[in-house]
């Protein structure tokens, strides 16, 4: 079985890194090894490179159902295959969890408790993402190597429950004195404070996450949780730093890798790059730092490179234009302000895609807008409108990272949280996110000498502007901005933004898919088929499967 027969024999192999070092260039896969020469350390090293892999992926999902980035249809049922899950599956399964499993009992064993509690954090953090995507999973059969080869799944439920358990036992070891912390931590460097930040932290992000489920009590635990040490200082932010190198590794961040060689990479999505360019009538700060134009300049493209600069305004998005502010129309195509009755122009340049266009792919790899500097270490856009297949060796090289639990998040959660019984301090907590997310994206600037940090002016702007709009607003629109600009905060975060919308239903104003007819929106992805071939106990379901904390109708969301 290609999943579970490769799942290690504690006693039998584990993983190792090939060289020893404490660079946090050092990316490269470890070789096997016997049992007797097992270094914690080089193992704890594995399970942290196999975890940014797998969270990485998940994220691309989520990003593509929230209309982060482009997702392929032209329906739902044609977006990601069974098989297209396989390999975020066997990341979590046959590589994190397999080496976390090889690594508690020996660290335990040689009180190494930061490594102990550290994987056991990371192993929290993976099966919720596991749950929050495929529902049910494997938890307690799973990882036994020999002894089952189709494990059953356990509910999602109870798997959160036993990891809010898990994370306190996490938060016990780091209260103990290790003998030795990590020599390669490449979240914390050992820091045994931010471990405990982040744990608390995980755990504001789940309760807020199963808040519809009133036996968690969400809203109490939150509360409590929010005087701790949690997440709250960009110092004590859960991130996954890339390096800059090209090769022997490419310690690279893959949004790079994807746009400044030779592929194309993916397409962005005409609904975020609207969100930030065109929704409030200017353009957000952080569009120069999220994304990079190639081209600045569309408007002489024919149909061939271009699909629909003379294609009709599809009136299934017509129909909706009175969800859109303040009254542009649903985003449709290469970006300007392109809404019904305007003459199309794309004198801004920000070229996507629709959400479920699945035209062909014309010669538009070096005019496609692409990742820029934040987080994935590209180019900063000042609007030169220049190829990015320079062989990597713009921008900032790659040396971004993925974003996991960060403060800015954390106020958001808060805010929610407390939306309704305390208005006002939600208002000062959305404040803060917001604030949060400029000065991690000025945090960017000096890796990129063309870069321009936000000003303190443009910021003001932005947070007036904001909570102008927010103190004018009904309950119901204080809620829509608070979840609106979490959403673009949580650029890089597709998992969360994805577990948002389900539980939210917010933003309101997605953009539909292109065609009229999308079929059923993804409330879980399939199974993998690896899982659902290889294991006599598993069986596929469908797409409109809700996850146990998705308790909002059918139909709720498209």
């Amino acid at each position: 079985m290609k999943i579970f027969r490769n799942l290690l024999l504690i006693s039998a192999l584990v993983f190792m890194t090939a060289c020893e070092t404490t660079e946090l260039e050092i990316l490269d896969n470890p070789n096997s090894v016997s049992a007797g020469l097992i270094d914690p350390d080089f193992l704890f090293h594995n399970v942290q490179l196999g975890f940014k892999n797998f969270i990485f992926n998940a994220n691309d999902f989520g990003s593509q159902t929230t209309r982060m980035t482009h997702m392929y249809g032209p329906t739902y049922d044609n977006a990601f295959s069974s098989s297209a899950m396989n390999t975020v599956w066997s990341q979590a399964y046959a590589t994190v969890l397999a080496d976390i499993e090889a690594l508690l009992p020996v660290a335990q064993q040689k009180q190494l408790y930061v490594h102990t509690a550290a994987a056991k954090l990371i192993k929290a953090y993976v099966y919720v993402t596991l749950v929050d995507m495929f529902g049910s999973v494997p938890y307690t059969e799973a990882i036994k190597g020999s002894e089952n080869f189709n494990p059953k799944a356990d509910d999602g439920k109870a798997i959160y429950q036993a990891m809010f358990k898990l994370i306190d036992e996490a938060i016990v070891d780091l209260g103990k004195t290790a003998l030795a912390n990590p020599k390669n931590d490449l979240f914390y460097n050992g820091n045994k404070n931010n471990w405990i930040a982040m744990a608390n932290t995980l755990k504001i992000k789940m309760y807020n996450t199963v808040r519809l489920d009133a036996s968690f009590n969400s809203a109490a635990a939150i509360t409590a949780l929010s005087t701790a040490n949690i997440i709250d200082t960009r110092a004590e932010d859960f991130v996954f730093k890339y390096g800059a190198n090209r090769s022997n590794p490419d310690t690279r961040h893959p949004f790079y890798t994807q746009h400044y060689e030779t592929e194309n990479g993916d397409y962005m999505s005409n609904y975020y790059l609207w969100t930030l360019v065109a929704e409030k009538g200017f353009q957000d700060p952080r569009a120069k730092f999220y994304f990079y134009r190639q081209d600045i300049d569309a408007s002489n493209e024919d149909s061939f490179t271009l699909d629909c600069p003379g294609f009709t305004y599809p009136s299934h998005y017509a129909a909706k234009k009175s969800t859109y502010v303040p009254t542009i129309g649903v985003p449709y195509c290469t970006l300007d302000y392109n809404y019904p009755g305007k003459p199309y122009t794309t004198a801004m340049g920000y070229w996507g895609r629709d959400h479920g266009d699945n035209s062909g792919i014309p010669p538009d790899g070096t005019k496609r807008t692409v990742y820029g500097l934040y987080p994935g270490g590209g180019k900063y856009d000042i609007g030169d409108g220049k190829s990015t297949k320079t062989s990597g060796t713009v921008g900032a090289k790659g040396a971004g990272y993925t974003p996991l639990l960060l403060s800015s998040y954390t106020y958001f959660m808060l805010a929610e949280n407390i939306l309704t019984s305390n208005p006002a301090l939600a208002r000062t907590h959305i404040d803060t996110g917001i604030r949060r997310s400029f000065e991690t994206v000025n945090a960017f600037a000096p890796l990129d000498a063309a870069a321009v940090a936000i000003s303190a002016t443009a910021i003001t702007n932005y947070m007036n502007f904001v909570l102008a709009a927010y103190d004018s607003a009904s309950a119901t629109g204080k809620k829509e901005i608070l979840m609106k600009e979490y959403y673009i905060t949580l650029w890089g975060c597709g998992m969360e933004a994805y577990n948002n919308y389900r539980r939210t239903g917010l933003p309101s104003n997605m953009q539909p898919t292109r065609e009229a007819i999308s079929g059923p929106f993804y409330r879980s992805f399939l199974y993998p088929n690896d899982y659902v071939v290889l294991n006599n106990n598993s069986t596929q379901k469908t797409n409109t499967t809700q996850v146990f904390w998705d308790t909002n109708p059918a139909g709720f969301i498209n």
